[in-house]
């Protein structure tokens, strides 16, 4: 530690003070004082106190001010991640992995702590402390690479050890999600590489919803190792009864084939359907030969009408992604064309309308008096003043005609219908194209996205809902969906966040609660271990939203057990987080009471298995060696755990990081000081009076 001595004077001002202490010291005993009233001992004494007494004051006058400087050194961390997926113990050496890995682990992080600090964490479906259960249905890396960016912050991270099979089915590809990483990443290859003889249902594709009647496109894919020459027959099962199959003939070492069937929609309701792989061959992974899915069965379509001012690549987003769901029936129209029969559409959405060419004064007022639900797109070519006069909780006050652009921000306590998203990867979109100008503050449980500027996420909406009586609108707040779309495909291969904010935005607009009291929203189907949400709504005789009386719920499993819960209130509405149910079908009945009247809501949801970690049992070694060999690190195996501990101990770039520290101290404030003052003067004080002298 370096300390120095700073002064809010020149320092030669401290040479001042010492001539006018000795000055002042020596007139007052020597001049002041008869030569034969004190001693020269005595003199001394009380010059030499007098002295300290006025130095010190003069000292502390020119505001004295210590400079502190000290030297840190911080270890570098070593976090190792360690592989908590189902996978790692469905495969050959499940014995190793439960009983051997921990001990080596724990006895690899004993040797590391004496030279580095070193974490321990656990992944799969979520990032968490260790554990060593292997019981996650899932592995994705993307969360454990995101915690890097939030709870390691300031951190001396040296390096990381990924303890994993490279079996990846969540998420984003651990290649890109892993990029900005900017530490090495070190990789213990765990798994079996070998191939099993193994036929497999890799994936079923099928709406999930469907209409009473027609024939539902069912598609399967099929997969076989090491089958070559033999044959297996692929069944669609309901209810243990067979309703098509089809035999397949391996022709390839690596066989792939994707088969299509067909189900008649004739039952009502959530209907639950299988495929299974039926084969006299020994098959060495009866985990993935069956998978079960489900498929809601309704006699409502909603018609929606798409009216636009002009192309743009917007609309194709929704035309996509309505195209792809049977729940929906989308209509097309642009703005200068004839709308008849309004009121027989279940939405509408507006893009980009009304326009300053296009105020559709007509459309609006038939659309406001048969209180059919809209979604506005605002952009360009949005009029702004027409859009003002529609007297909608949206009301833009701007001074020029001028657009900005606007990042999404995910607002986590959004309540109006549950969401998968991932409030990080939405973070990642491109901006949006929305009008310059001063936005109203929306209730915080009606906004789905807010507006971000750079790093600060505003309390402005980017995308919100709202709700007058019987007329429920929403707000899409610029244009430019198409980019998330786009750069969705090319990070994740797929639109579905995109899709799903599109899907959920207008399920919400086109639902019909308004006809019951009571509406109870829960997804019919949910994956094992994942938590169970429910949001409620409760409507008075008025249909406004209240929240007063107690909700309670009670959910029974399929051997009749009861399990009560009553529903947490939030601004106006109802949710309930029960955590996660083991699997089966459940029951449950809603009930509350407004006024005198007794409100119920009963209904089904289903907790099926996730069979991601049975579907692919063969390690990705390859995977982890591009992992490490990307990120200045290296792969290692189960039998080289030592190697592995050498190379981390003797790794020259895994470095300490010294920190310095300064600080500021005024001596005014120096307790010490004042006590020695007030030590001196009592002593002077005590001598002279006890000598005589007062």
């Amino acid at each position: 530690m370096n300390n120095t001595l700073q002064f809010s004077y020149p320092g030669w001002f401290l040479i001042l003070v010492l001539i006018v202490a000795v000055a002042a010291s020596w007139l007052l005993y020597r001049k002041g004082t008869a030569d034969n009233e004190w001693s020269k001992i005595r003199r001394i004494v009380l010059e030499t106190l007098r002295f300290m007494i006025l130095f010190v004051l003069g000292f502390l006058l020119l505001i004295p001010v210590l400079k502190t400087r000290s030297l840190k050194t911080k270890k570098p961390l070593i976090v190792i991640a360690q592989d908590n997926s189902e996978s790692l113990v469905l495969s050959n050496d499940s014995v190793y992995n439960r009983t051997l890995l921990p001990n080596q682990i724990n006895s690899l992080v004993q040797k590391l702590s004496v030279k580095y600090e070193v974490k321990t964490l656990q992944f799969g479906e979520k990032t968490d402390s260790l554990t060593w259960k292997f019981s996650d249905k899932e592995t994705n890396y993307e969360s454990l690479f995101s915690v890097f960016s939030t709870g390691f912050l300031n951190e001396n991270i040296g390096a990381l050890l990924i303890s994993s099979d490279g079996i990846v089915n969540r998420g984003i590809s651990p290649i890109f999600s892993a990029q900005n990483l900017p530490f090495p990443i070190y990789c213990l290859a765990l798994g079996d590489t070998n191939s099993w003889i193994d036929f497999s249902i890799k994936q079923i594709d099928c709406n999930k919803i469907a209409f009473k009647g027609n024939n539902i496109p069912v598609f399967v894919n099929i997969s076989a190792a090491d089958l070559k020459g033999k044959t297996a027959t692929v069944e669609l099962v309901k209810d243990e009864n067979v309703l098509a199959s089809q035999t397949i003939e391996v022709d390839a070492k690596q066989y792939f084939k994707k088969l299509a069937f067909q189900i008649k929609a004739d039952s009502l309701g959530i209907n639950e359907y299988q495929f299974r792989i039926q084969s006299n061959i020994k098959d060495e992974n009866l985990l993935n030969n069956s998978k079960r899915f489900y498929v809601e069965i309704t006699e409502d379509q909603k018609k929606i009408l798409l009216l636009f001012d002009g192309y743009h690549p917007d609309i194709a987003v929704f035309k996509n992604v309505m195209a792809g769901n049977q729940a929906f029936k989308l209509t097309k129209i642009q703005s200068n064309q004839p709308v008849d029969s309004i009121e027989n559409y279940d939405l509408v959405i507006l893009h980009q309308l009304p326009s300053n060419t296009q105020n559709l004064q007509h459309v609006l007022s038939s659309i406001i008096l048969h209180e059919i639900p809209v979604l506005f797109v605002i952009g360009q070519h949005t009029s702004i003043q027409a859009l003002n006069n529609l007297k909608t909780q949206l009301q833009i006050e701007q001074n020029k005609e001028l657009d900005t652009e606007i990042f999404p921000s995910f607002n986590t306590t959004f309540s109006l219908f549950k969401t998968t998203l991932d409030a990080d990867v939405l973070n990642g979109f491109p901006s949006l194209q929305i009008p310059l100008g001063n936005y109203p503050e929306v209730p915080i449980g009606n906004c789905l996205l807010y507006q971000r500027i750079g790093q600060i996420v505003t309390s402005k909406p980017l995308w919100f809902f709202s709700e007058t009586g019987n007329y429920k609108a929403g707000f899409i707040v610029g244009e430019g969906i198409w980019k998330w779309s786009l750069n969705e495909y090319s990070r994740f291969s797929n639109h579905s966040i995109t899709s799903e904010l599109i899907l959920k935005s207008i399920q919400y607009l086109t639902s019909e609660y308004k006809k019951e009291p009571l509406v109870i929203e829960i997804s019919p189907v949910l994956e094992q271990e994942k938590p169970v949400f429910f949001n409620a709504k409760l409507f008075n005789q008025s249909y406004e939203l209240v929240n007063e009386p107690d909700l309670f719920l009670e959910i029974t499993d399929e051997l009749n057990n009861r399990y009560p819960f009553v529903f947490q209130k939030t601004e106006n509405a109802y949710s309930l987080s029960i955590g996660s149910l083991p699997l089966g079908t459940y029951r449950y009945l809603a009930k509350t009471k407004l006024g005198e009247t007794i409100i119920q809501k009963n209904g089904k949801f289903i907790i099926q298995e996730s069979q991601l970690e049975k579907i692919e049992l063969i390690a990705n070694h390859s995977l982890l060696f591009r992992l490490a060999n990307e990120h200045r690190g290296k792969l290692f195996y189960k039998e080289q755990i030592d190697e592995l501990t050498d190379e981390l101990l003797k790794n020259n770039t895994i470095v300490p990081v010294v920190y310095e520290k300064k600080g500021y101290f005024e001596l005014i404030n120096f307790k010490g000081l004042f006590i020695l003052l007030l030590v001196l003067a009592c002593t002077e004080w005590f001598l002279r009076k006890y000598w005589g002298s007062i």
